[in-house]
């Protein structure tokens, strides 16, 4: 039987990093893209995508300050945050490329639902009494948003962003890149976590959200069009 976001699972395309994950990007709309395509990038939008959109086909291997920190720190990061999930969440890795056209994602990882039992409750003193109020209130969310049996995504970050773009909800363009990575996996829940310096994790449970996909679907077709990648399916 398929292991969970495996070869066989709908939507997988390739291994990152790869020449055919380069490939891929560039006939797809990833994350990063589809935020500024909405408008909800910072620095980004349509006109700068266009200029630069040929270098996703490249295969390099350079990365900026942030991507190769973000690279190093993930297992590590992966690690407490499985720590902090155990028993009840069991966190894997899976570095793929998946898509359902337009749209196209990498993936970090994922989670499954493995018991009831967990570790926030009221007679887990430890965590209680350490875990932020916000960390604990996110657990919540995640406990209702997934039953038992099911799964989520994993997204992670660690950010050089400022501390004040990490408030109450995720910073807008990490918000619709796990918008993209849950419409082509087709799983509902997304947990983006955060690792802030050497002492802070925050986390935050996104859901999906068809009616923005359905809207950023068809200005992501409208941008291949403009690109000359019109129907090029996966």
């Amino acid at each position: 039987m398929a292991s969970m976001l495996d070869e066989q699972w709908p939507g997988y395309v390739c291994e990152v990093k790869t020449r055919e994950w380069h490939e891929a990007r560039f006939r797809h709309v990833t994350g990063t893209a589809l935020a500024a395509l909405a408008g909800l990038h910072e620095y980004q939008n349509k006109d700068s995508l266009a200029a630069t959109w040929h270098l996703r086909r490249e295969d390099t291997n350079k990365q900026s300050r942030a991507m190769w920190w973000g690279d190093i720190c993930e297992d590590p990061n992966r690690r407490a945050l499985s720590r902090i999930l155990s028993p009840a969440y069991a966190v894997h890795k899976r570095s793929a490329f998946f898509a359902k056209w337009p749209i196209g994602a990498s993936l970090d990882g994922y989670g499954v639902r493995t018991s009831l039992e967990l570790p926030w409750a009221e007679d887990n003193a430890s965590l209680v009494t350490s875990a932020p109020k916000r960390m604990l209130n996110e657990l919540a969310h995640l406990e209702m948003s997934v039953l038992e049996g099911g799964s989520f995504l994993v997204e992670m970050k660690q950010s050089d962003l400022p501390r004040k773009k990490w408030g109450p909800t995720a910073p807008p363009h990490y918000w619709a890149q796990c918008q993209a990575q849950m419409y082509v996996t087709g799983i509902d829940v997304c947990l983006l976590v955060a690792k802030l310096g050497a002492a802070e994790m925050r986390l935050y449970t996104i859901e999906s959200d068809a009616d923005f996909m359905a809207e950023a679907v068809a200005k992501a077709k409208a941008f291949l069009e403009e690109m000359g990648l019109a129907n090029q399916q996966s």
